[in-house]
């Protein structure tokens, strides 16, 4: 669950924009679903991906007042705790849930599944302890610089201009 915390401390933010729209992740609702979808009974889970498609369309009055529903159906206590925790997530969070579609369509962005991925691929990848060579706490920073600056295409430039200012020092 998202805090009413991270909230204020994204408001902070708002100052030094133009415009500040705070949206709730899709790509955490739809792992939110997902989880839910694969750990209740298979009769509901159908029902279930009809509501996520009601929050990718921005209707979440909607969705929400479905999920209540569903959970109210569902017998299982374990199925009825999971859909409640989804539930609560989304009610939590109902003000900052767009209408992911329209912003998709708009070429706005509406998730950080790109930014995660390749937190995936520069940091994790070579943290995780499974990995031959691993990285040290210490070196980690040092290591991500010269990472971000390649996957970003500034390497060749910020690598000749550490060359030349080490020369500097050295002359």
């Amino acid at each position: 669950m998202l805090s009413k915390n991270c909230w204020k401390v994204i408001s902070i933010l708002k100052e030094y924009c133009n415009e500040l729209i705070c949206v709730l992740d899709w790509f955490h609702i739809g792992k939110h679903f997902e989880n839910v979808i694969k750990a209740i009974n298979a009769e509901y889970s159908n029902e279930l991906i009809g509501i996520k498609s009601l929050f990718w369309h921005g209707k979440a009055i909607e969705g929400i007042k479905m999920l209540e529903q569903l959970k109210n159906k569902v017998g299982a206590k374990e199925d009825k705790s999971k859909v409640n925790g989804l539930l609560i997530y989304l009610k939590s969070n109902t003000e900052h849930i767009a209408n992911y579609n329209k912003q998709a369509m708009e070429n706005k962005p509406y998730t950080s599944q790109v930014a995660e991925s390749t937190v995936e691929h520069l940091i994790n990848d070579r943290y995780k302890k499974s990995q031959k060579m691993q990285w040290t706490r210490e070196n980690a920073h040092n290591i991500l610089q010269i990472r971000a600056s390649m996957a970003s295409n500034e390497w060749d430039y910020i690598w000749q201009e550490t060359i030349l200012n080490a020369f500097k020092i050295a002359a």
